[in-house]
């Protein structure tokens, strides 16, 4: 598997997905990482220019190159594992949501959701997630979901091994990029004149210092790319610097002193899965914090049309199984770094495991 790093040329935009002529607001603000579609589009338009293709005669005229990076209905011999933002030479992980805090900035105590005994609802009889208790003249816990934040990965694996991590630190948009409005216009290049009432305006993000997008892919030695390089990528087709590296990847939790009541599991890319029963009927869920529906969209280059939006369980949804200790070893061996659901090829549903402590 190898990672490239994409870091900007000038300010990106993947567009949010709300159709433009859409009710709501009237900026349109841009997604970050970007999805796993625009990066995969990019490089492999880049791959097929670097091999001179001549895109109105692909991929018949293609065949062996078509057999490796795919067409549009296809990804050939590309696999993909996931998109995350990298701060430095570090990979940022989504913030597991049975994380809670209470206090501000640097000053916050962290804690996790308490799984109660099951109980008699709408969902059945089921064990649901409450936050930890606070005197009456405290304030309440807070769910990390509303901060859509990120972790550093040796955070991560202690929240795997049923720890808090000593400083915790939560990384927020605000410390990957800034925001930076534009207005547009909608061209008619017959006329070479702007076309009437056709104004849109646009919140494109300009990264920070040391911030990239990296994205893991497979498959990708047969094109004999260069390790480095330049492509066009996101809306308005902003340039993209590129690094091809190897992928190392996320490590292993420890095993916690005490047995543990059971596994959890931390979803780190987008799921298209039912996420009552993410393992199908091999191991039933004893509870859930999974977060609001991720919408996703996109557009077809082929078709020259918008791809139909599709909702997806969001990255950092967390589910508990319970299980003995030697079922909670072994599942974290045979299940950490594997993935769950459908579209598996563009890398959704790729899962950490660890354990949950009594």
């Amino acid at each position: 598997m190898k990672e490239i790093h994409f870091s900007p040329i000038d300010t990106w935009f993947f567009k949010e997905a709300r159709p433009m002529g859409g009710f709501g607001g009237s900026e349109f603000s841009s997604v970050f990482p970007p999805p796993v579609r625009t990066l995969l589009g990019a490089l492999r338009t880049y791959a097929g220019d670097f091999h001179g293709v001549k895109w109105s005669a692909y991929p018949q005229e293609y065949p062996k190159l078509k057999e490796i990076m795919g067409d549009a209905h296809s990804l050939g011999k590309l696999r993909c594992g996931g998109v995350f933002p990298l701060l430095g030479k570090k990979r940022l992980y989504p913030t597991p949501l049975h994380l809670v805090f209470v206090g501000e900035g640097e000053n916050r105590t962290f804690s996790t959701m308490k799984i109660g005994e099951a109980i008699e609802c709408d969902l059945g009889k089921v064990c649901l997630p409450t936050l930890p208790k606070t005197p009456k003249d405290e304030p309440r816990y807070k769910s990390a979901a509303e901060l859509k934040s990120w972790i550093k990965e040796e955070d991560l694996l202690e929240i795997l091994s049923g720890n808090i991590p000593n400083n915790l630190k939560l990384i927020d948009g605000k410390e990957l990029f800034a925001n930076e409005s534009r207005v547009g216009i909608a061209r008619d290049n017959k006329k070479r004149v702007v076309k009437e009432g056709m104004l849109y305006q646009t919140r494109h993000i300009r990264l920070k210092e040391d911030v990239k997008a990296s994205f893991s892919l497979a498959g990708l030695e047969e094109l004999n790319l260069p390790e480095t390089g330049v492509c066009r990528l996101g809306g308005e087709g902003r340039g993209a610097f590129f690094e091809i590296k190897t992928q190392t990847p996320l490590r292993s939790p420890r095993k916690p002193k005490d047995a543990p009541r059971g596994v959890i599991v931390v979803l780190l890319t987008q799921a298209l899965l039912d996420p009552k029963a993410p393992f199908g009927e091999a191991y039933k869920v004893s509870s859930a914090c999974v977060g609001k529906a991720l919408r996703e969209g996109g557009y077809d280059m082929k078709n020259n049309s918008s791809r139909t939006a599709q909702s997806y369980v969001p990255a950092g949804s967390v589910w508990f199984v319970e299980l003995g200790t030697n079922e909670a070893e072994a599942f974290v061996q045979q299940w950490h770094g594997k993935q769950l659901g459908d579209e598996q090829e563009l890398g959704r549903g790729l899962i950490a495991c660890g354990y949950w402590k009594k």
